[in-house]
């Protein structure tokens, strides 16, 4: 029973560990110390600024640009708008995907005591997706700057300008801040950029990322951080998705700097729900503390901190941060490895050692990869939630309960591979030893492979290590004597309760998409909880905690598949537009989304004609549609000009002032030397390859220029997004008040084709 209890307790002990590390701080009031960061003094700009969705190109995006604008000069700082265009590319899936559009990015600088020397950019987007207010991403972050330069001014003139960077166009594929670093003059005197992001309305502020060679950041980061959360392995994550902030943009051209986020309370992301009142104040403090902080340091050093080696770092429990050279991360392995020496050795003398035992401990910690990857693959499967991220929503309003599932799930994959692996005689230090093997061989991959992640394994290892110490001192020659049982909960403890702390925002992440990844923690949660977990003839603690975490899983899958979450706080996606088809001149009613809802089916029934499933590219894959009554749309025209024998140029002129522009070209020949409106768009695209373009807020034709060769066909199809629904098209009915306009829902789309050959 003393093993029963002190697994128990350790895992409770760690969780509530873990629980109060994860915490928020109190938002300080309007009325908290001048040089302090105040919640309660930022919110009402997110109020101002996140009252409603202002996505690049409609009339509220304008308002929020002329509202930044004004605070800013009223505060007395340099302002003026950088406005241009811009545009990226990246392949995905074997297509070309080209993002870009018009751009209005707000400059701001509070000037310094040296007006010539590097300056430091605080940059955070002021753009939203489509029918998301953005309280979270970004405006929250925004209105921050804005706070943290009062907070600054209070603090007398500094030794370098700050500048306040509101890029337009993030989510148009970081535009923004392409156009201000690549045309303006400022851009420059940056010497180290901070960028502050979101993704959720709550949850702790994590600096995540750095700029390239930044240990010197990575330093100041750790003698100025106010109640830090930092860590290289999420850094090292996130730089293998397919994801990216304004700071990407920045980290590729070579700027140093640091990358701060809030995660947490997931549903709330990219979601019309994401307004002021669904803020969790706690974010916004503690992003502005830590970023201020930051500044701080920034703008009072004698010099900018120099490149150097790039840094592993890691906060624990929120804590101090540890930071030092990936080099140094060797070191950690040689201690790892010296420590299992001598407490090997002298478990070898109380216990022969046995080949046998040591390679069972060893299966038993490297299967539980294989064995909690399934489980935790299972458990997202079994909630019934497709993965597309609109249909999703029902499992991330439910988010707290599919956490503690994956948690199961972690804990029922550890129990079973020891249950299974453990059966039979074995010797404990041989098994141990084996397990132990295992671990430190990971750690020496992950260090070659991955250094700046490599600590996540290193450190924990020194604790195993020091276990195995402690425990040789408590044999009686068959068994643990029972304070070695109390000795092992209370030394891996505050390691559990570090792994805990590491996997929420893991499991916030990338918990939905790739729940597997949990595995490597419930590993990790393996070799520090050994002693307590090898089954012994007399005790098999683990059997009744496994049937509990598996009827435990079940349970919450049931409950999460069966139950609707949709509510007045977490509204149901519902997405309808009016859409006409130009090439066929007939007028739908249609919603992309994956599932048909009663709402949305009333709307595309209206007219009494059946609902269709169609294919509507470049605007949807498919979508469900309905008739539509004849409007009036303004149209695209497209003009193709033929230049000498190689050149084409393709002119595509969208009809009145649409929000989004979308192309998608194929060409039986090849394609090179492409630019859109001087902008360099592809070298060259392959014959038969798909390229896809959007572009945002055009605010003159689009002109494609591009060498081909003769003979070749070319099939275009293209769509535009129009803000509001049609004037003289019957009105949308009043949403339920579960519901929440999706996307584009209210707009209007036209959508059309053209095939060429010359």
């Amino acid at each position: 029973m003393l093993r029963t209890a002190a697994l128990v307790g350790c895992i409770i002990v760690a969780g509530v560990l873990a629980w109060f590390a994860s915490r928020t701080p109190v938002p300080l009031a309007a009325n908290a110390p001048t040089l302090q960061f105040s919640a309660g003094r930022a919110f009402p700009d997110v109020q101002a600024i996140g009252a409603k969705p202002h996505p690049s190109g409609s009339p509220e995006h304008d308002r929020v640009r002329d509202y930044l604008a004004g605070r800013c000069r009223a505060m007395g700082l340099e302002t003026h708008i950088q406005a241009g265009e811009a545009a990226t590319h990246s392949i995905y899936a074997q297509s070309v995907y080209i993002e870009g559009g018009d751009d209005q990015d707000v400059v701001c600088v509070l000037p310094g005591r040296d007006r010539s020397g590097p300056a430091i950019a605080l940059m955070a987007h002021y753009d939203t997706v489509p029918g998301s207010p953005g309280a979270a991403d970004d405006s929250a972050n925004v209105a921050a700057s804005l706070e943290i330069a009062r907070a600054v001014q209070a603090s007398g003139v500094q030794a370098r300008d700050l500048v306040l960077l509101f890029t337009d166009g993030e989510e148009a594929g970081n535009i923004g801040a392409r156009l201000f670093f690549n045309t303006d003059p400022l851009a420059r005197r940056i010497g180290a950029v901070i960028n502050m992001e979101a993704e959720g309305s709550g949850g702790r502020a994590l600096m995540f990322e750095t700029g390239p060679r930044d240990g010197g950041m990575v330093g100041l980061f750790q003698r100025t951080a106010d109640d830090p959360t930092a860590s290289s392995l999420a850094g090292y994550i996130y730089s293998h998705m397919p994801r990216g902030t304004d700071f990407t943009v920045t980290r590729d051209l070579g700027y140093p700097g640091l990358n701060y986020a809030f995660i947490g309370r997931p549903f709330d992301y990219h979601s019309p729900s994401s307004t002021p009142q669904t803020l969790e104040l706690g974010s916004l403090q503690h992003m502005g503390q830590q970023v201020l902080s930051a500044t701080r340091g920034l703008l009072q050093a004698k010099a900018l901190p120099r490149k150097s080696a790039d840094a592993v770092y890691d906060d624990l429990l929120g804590g101090v941060v540890i930071a030092y050279p990936s080099l140094v991360g060797w070191l950690f392995l040689f201690a790892d490895a010296a420590v299992f020496y001598y407490a090997f050795r002298k478990a070898f003398r109380l216990e022969p050692f046995g080949w046998f035992s040591g390679a069972r401990g060893a299966a038993a910690i490297a299967l539980i990869l294989p064995v909690a990857g399934v489980l935790l693959y299972l458990m997202r499967r079994g909630t019934g939630a497709p993965s597309t991220f609109a249909e999703e929503k029902a499992l991330m309003a439910q988010f707290d309960l599919y956490e503690i599932g994956l948690a199961a799930a972690c804990l029922a994959g550890v129990l079973l591979t020891f249950l299974f692996v453990g059966m039979g005689r074995t010797r404990f230090w041989s098994a141990f030893a084996g397990a132990c093997a295992v671990g430190l061989g990971l750690a020496l991959v992950l260090q070659v492979l991955a250094p700046l992640a490599a600590f996540v394994l290193t450190w924990p290892l020194l604790i195993v290590g020091a276990i195995a110490y402690g425990l040789a001192d408590r044999w009686d020659g068959e068994r643990l004597k029972a304070s070695a049982l109390v000795f092992a909960a209370a030394l891996a403890t505050p390691a559990i309760a570090q792994l805990i702390y590491i996997g929420h925002p893991i499991a916030l992440a990338v918990g939905s998409d790739l729940p597997f990844a949990l595995a490597a923690p419930a590993m990790i949660a393996g070799l520090l909880l050994f002693p307590l977990l090898w089954p012994a003839r007399e005790d098999r603690p683990a059997l009744a905690i496994c049937a509990f975490a598996l009827l435990s899983l079940v349970f919450l899958d049931l409950y999460l598949r069966l139950f609707i979450p949709w509510s007045p706080r977490h509204p149901r996606p519902i997405e309808v537009v009016y859409m006409e088809e130009a090439n066929r001149a007939r007028f739908l009613r249609a919603s992309p989304l994956a599932e048909l809802e009663p709402w949305t089916k009333s709307i595309l029934e209206a007219d009494g004609a059946p609902i269709r499933l169609i294919p509507l590219p470049p605007f949807a894959a498919q979508a469900y549609v309905g008739p539509g009554w004849p409007v009036s749309v303004p149209r695209f025209d497209i003009l193709e000009i033929r230049k000498h024998q190689k050149t084409t140029t393709l002119k595509m002129t969208p009809g009145g002032s649409p929000r989004d522009v979308y192309l998608e070209m194929e060409s039986t020949g090849p394609i090179t030397g492409m630019t859109i409106n001087g902008l360099k768009g592809v070298d060259e695209l392959k014959p038969d390859v798909l390229m896809v373009v959007r572009w945002h807020a055009p605010s003159q034709p689009l002109t494609f220029f591009f060498n081909s060769p003769p003979g070749a066909a070319f099939k275009i199809r293209y769509a535009e997004v129009i803000n509001g629904w049609p004037s003289d098209a019957p009105p949308l009915q009043k949403l339920p008040d579960d519901a929440m306009a999706w996307d584009n829902s209210g707009s209007t789309v036209v959508v059309g084709a053209t095939r060429y050959k010359w």
